[in-house]
This record gives C-alpha cells, sequence and structure tokens, in this order.
C-alpha cells in the first residue's frame, strides 16, 4: 500500500521493510526504486484513487495492469 499525507503526528515506527525517511517530493524518483514505482509515483499527486498489480520475475518488471478512478489523467 502507498499513502500520501499532507501532515503528520508522532514518530515513525521502526519497520522490517527498511528504515523509513521522510523523503521530498522532488528527491524521490531518485531512490533505488522498483521498476513499476516509476509508472505510479506520478498518479499520487493526481486527484482520485488507482489500484494496481505489478508483476515481477527475478525483480524484473513484466506487466502490470492498473484501474485509475476519478479525475486521473
Amino acid at each position: 500500500f502507498v499513502f500520501v499525507a499532507d501532515t503528520f503526528e508522532g514518530e515513525l515506527i521502526d519497520s522490517d521493510e527498511g528504515e523509513l525517511h521522510w523523503i521530498d517530493d522532488d528527491r524521490l524518483l531518485d531512490l533505488n526504486l522498483w521498476e513499476g514505482d516509476r509508472y505510479f509515483i506520478p498518479w499520487l499527486d493526481q486527484p482520485g484513487i488507482f489500484s494496481g498489480r505489478f508483476d515481477y520475475i527475478d525483480g524484473r518488471l513484466i506487466g502490470y495492469d492498473v484501474v485509475l478512478y476519478g479525475n486521473q489523467t
């Protein structure tokens, strides 16, 4: 799951998936990302919501299916 927030209160909780950090939007695509992440990250700033499945074999994106809900472009 991916969530977007404008504000936050409290403390970040440790995760088994890695160390959590707040990242400025303009630096997000500079991170070491899964190939499919580059497809949906621009949609995070668009109105509406989306759901998707990104399929990988041996860490390589082989396909994806996305449904856009709302006023996505």
